[in-house]
């Protein structure tokens, strides 16, 4: 079956320097949107999120 691995081949694109580029890029996008969205009235905790979700994914 073609998605057998996807899961680990997404692990190890995120966990190269490229994956983390690319991850942070997003990450920084959506917590841009997020902030924009609600009115910038809780940055700081969006900001803790996107920090945490970047901890989770990537090599940094």
């Amino acid at each position: 079956m073609v998605f057998e691995n996807i899961g680990d081949k997404a692990a190890q694109a995120a966990n190269s320097e490229q994956g983390e580029q690319l991850t942070d890029h997003a990450f920084d996008a959506a917590g841009d949107h997020a902030e924009t969205a609600i009115g910038n009235q809780h940055d700081e905790h969006i900001q803790k999120m996107r920090d945490g979700a970047d901890e989770a994914v990537g090599t940094e």
